[in-house]
C-alpha cells in the first residue's frame, strides 16, 4: 500500500501542494510517484489518530510533516499556519500507479478529507498540525446554503467596460445573448442587463418550459411554528 496526500490551499488563496513518503524497492531512495496524472513528490511524513466511528466524536488525527527545506514554514507564515486548508489522504496499491503492472487511478480506497484545525507544535524540522474531519466544521450549515422559497442565490453576471464578468463567487450559468432589466422589461443594451434574482428573471432567460438552473427551492412550503 501507498498513501498519498494532497495540501489543499486554494481556499486560502494558495495552491495546492501533493506529496508521500513512500520509498523505492530498495527501501533506500526516496522517489516522486504519479496517481491518475498527477505527481507525489518525496517528504518525510508522519500520520497518527486516522479512523472513522459511528458515535461520537469523530478522530482528531494529527500529521508531522519534515520542513528541513523551510517550505512549510513559508506557508505557514503566508496563510497564518494554513488553518482551514483541506488535506486529503488517497491510499492505494503500486501496482496502481501510473507506471504500475496495473495502472489504474480509480483502484483506491474511499478519500479521507480533512481540514487543518490547529498547529500545536513547530520546531526546526518538523510541523504538527491537528486535523478535523471536513464536515465537522463549526458553525457549518446543513445544507450548505439557506433554502429560500422565491430568491436566487446565484450572483448574476455583471458587465465591465466592454464585456461580462463571469469569475464571481457562486455565479449564475447564464451566458446567453439577451438582455433585461431589473423590472424584466427586454432590452438590446448589455450595459443595462440585470436580474431580480427571481423565478421570472429566470423564465425570461431560459423560456418557460426549458431547463432553469433557478438558485432558490419555489417547491418549498413555508413554515408554519
Amino acid at each position: 500500500m501507498i498513501v498519498l496526500w494532497e495540501l489543499d490551499l486554494t481556499s486560502l488563496g494558495g495552491a495546492v501542494y501533493r506529496f508521500t513518503s513512500c520509498t523505492s524497492e530498495s527501501g533506500a531512495i526516496r522517489v516522486a510517484v504519479t496517481f491518475d496524472g498527477e505527481t507525489y513528490y518525496p517528504r518525510e511524513f508522519e500520520a497518527t489518530g486516522f479512523g472513522h466511528t459511528g458515535k461520537g466524536q469523530q478522530p482528531r488525527p494529527k500529521i508531522r510533516i519534515a520542513d528541513t527545506d523551510n517550505t512549510i514554514h513559508d506557508l505557514c507564515m503566508a496563510y497564518q499556519d494554513m488553518l482551514g486548508a483541506v488535506v486529503k489522504r488517497i491510499r492505494t496499491f503500486t501496482r496502481y500507479l501510473d507506471d504500475g503492472v496495473q495502472a489504474d487511478p480509480g483502484a483506491r480506497f474511499p478519500i479521507d478529507v480533512y481540514v487543518i484545525a490547529k498547529k500545536p507544535t513547530q520546531t526546526k524540522i518538523f510541523y504538527e498540525f491537528e486535523l478535523n474531519p471536513y464536515m465537522d466544521k463549526e458553525g457549518k450549515r446543513v445544507p450548505g446554503r439557506l433554502v429560500l422559497k422565491d430568491i436566487c442565490q446565484f450572483v448574476y453576471r455583471r458587465w465591465s467596460v466592454s464585456s461580462f464578468d463571469y469569475h464571481l463567487e457562486k455565479p449564475c450559468p447564464y451566458h446567453g445573448g439577451l438582455y433585461f432589466k431589473k423590472d424584466g422589461s427586454s432590452t438590446s443594451d448589455a450595459g443595462e442587463d440585470d436580474c431580480p434574482h427571481t423565478l421570472d428573471g429566470c423564465k425570461a432567460r431560459y423560456g418557460t418550459y426549458g431547463p432553469m438552473p433557478f438558485g432558490g427551492f419555489p417547491g418549498m412550503n413555508r413554515l408554519k411554528r
